[in-house]
């Protein structure tokens, strides 16, 4: 039977009745709080009983600070006098453990103890979350963008869903606590101005537990889901170097408040330590992905090779659903066929290229094209717009004959719902976007295709 255990304290800092409930709720079942820090709390066995817990705050302490500031030695003498035992700090707060049936509060004024929590927040916590949120909401903002401009891509690719899916968590959960604060506060204010106290604060234990177990499970899935293995493995090492950075700082600011630093001197080597760190790993990280896409890590091995202008080119055998063959006569062999998947629990996008060697000079011409299936109804018209937006992402609104433009076309000659044709300054291309009822393709041809090979591709597209 182990003596010890340790738990992630799921509890917004300023809940402190939350807090006090959980660790008499743990004295019931045998364990007794001993420590609360490096984001962990730490419990030591003990025979089940009785204990009442109180949590008290100190803005003007600091996690740097060596030891127990004048303020909270002075608290901790009264506290033992009245026989409140102190537990361990947690940041700016102080936790204290009582075996006796009904102790004398700690706090006993509420209005005093509001606006001590509420300058704890305002001083240590609030600024931190608000610049976080800041940033995750910038960091949304600029995926959006992304998001808009190529909405197939981004829904049907495992790294862009990820990311968006984790920032977009991430955000949800420090708003809540920001927002679950300021409920909580105007409450109890509002309580103490009518003789009450401090309201009971609800927290958000569900949504945060719920945000980290769905953040794992995607972060579970994108590192199982075949993709490519330079994004995958710099991923793994990234969270592992920030796990080893976080371990490394807690040791870090624990070992300078045992050689007794002053709070500044701490707060300057820790936090000089966690940027340089930082910069180191994201340093090495960059180097090692362009080391790795420079030596072809992870991409999948050529049928052949040739020499052609000086390099070496990859042909690859892959199988396509239409080909050259398939629209034109012709009796050239030397192609490279390439189908390029990737896919999410929203979307597929798979793209198709038969490409000829570079140094065949009497070739056919190339063939592109992509299929992309919406796997959610709901989003079919949202994939849709995102593919007409995309060939207008770069558009010069000064340089009028160089605008892209999807403009629809006769659905009919594609047996399709819906057919757009790309137009550049007015002209048409031989580029086509064709909705069908299970999937979209944007095809590109290299020359003027024929009735025939319209209905052609349509067969072959429409059915593979």
């Amino acid at each position: 039977m182990k003596d010890q255990k340790r738990e992630l304290p799921m509890f917004s800092f300023y809940n402190y009745t939350a807090i006090q409930r959980h660790l008499e709720k743990r004295a019931r079942e045998g364990w007794r709080l001993i420590k609360a820090e490096r984001g962990q709390w730490l419990y030591r066995r003990m025979e089940p009983k009785e204990l009442h817990y109180a949590v008290v705050y100190f803005p003007d302490s600091s996690q740097f600070d060596p030891g127990p500031t004048e303020g909270q030695q002075t608290l901790r003498d009264y506290c033992l006098a009245a026989g409140w035992e102190p537990v361990t700090g947690w940041g700016q707060a102080q936790i204290y453990c009582s075996p006796l049936p009904d102790p004398v509060p700690i706090e006993t004024e509420p209005s005093i103890q509001l606006d001590t929590i509420h300058r704890t927040m305002r001083k240590n916590f609030l600024p931190g979350e608000l610049a976080l949120l800041a940033l995750m909401l910038f960091q949304l903002w600029m995926q959006a963008k992304d998001f808009y401009w190529d909405t197939a891509d981004y829904l049907s690719s495992p790294h862009k869903f990820t990311l968006l899916i984790l920032i977009f968590l991430g955000s949800l959960v420090d708003l809540a606590d920001m927002l679950g604060y300021a409920r909580w506060y105007f409450r109890s204010k509002r309580s103490i101005a009518g003789g009450g106290g401090c309201v009971p604060a609800t927290g958000h234990p569900r949504l945060i537990w719920g945000a980290l177990g769905l953040m794992t499970l995607v972060l579970l899935w994108q590192l199982l889901v075949p993709a490519d293995a330079a994004m995958a493995g710099f991923m793994i090492l990234y969270l592992a170097g920030m796990a080893g950075i976080i371990w490394s700082t807690w040791h870090l600011q624990s070992a300078l408040k045992r050689r007794k630093f002053s709070r500044s001197a701490n707060r300057a080597v820790t936090v000089t330590a966690i940027v340089l760190m930082s910069v180191a790993l994201m340093a090495a990280l960059t180097a090692g992905l362009f080391t790795a896409l420079r030596s072809g890590v992870g991409e999948r091995p050529p049928a052949e090779t040739y020499e052609a202008y000086g390099d070496t080119w990859n042909i690859y055998r892959d199988e396509i659903p239409l080909r050259v063959e398939d629209l034109m006569e012709t009796d050239y062999d030397g192609w490279s066929t390439e189908a390029d998947p990737q896919s999410t629990p929203l979307a597929s996008l798979t793209e198709y290229t038969q490409r000829a060697r570079l140094s065949d000079q009497d070739a056919p011409q190339d063939l592109e094209y992509a299929i992309i299936r919406v796997k959610l109804p709901l989003l079919r018209g949202i994939v849709e717009r995102g593919l007409l937006r995309h060939v207008e992402r770069f558009n010069d609104r000064h340089v009028p004959e160089l605008l892209d433009e999807y403009r629809p076309a006769d659905a009919s000659a594609w047996d399709a719902e819906r057919v757009y044709q790309l137009h550049v300054g007015g002209d048409p291309r031989n580029r086509y976007l064709v909705c069908w009822p299970d999937r979209m393709a944007e095809i590109h041809f290299y020359w003027e295709p024929t009735p025939a090979q319209i209905a052609i591709a349509a067969e072959k597209l429409k059915n593979a």
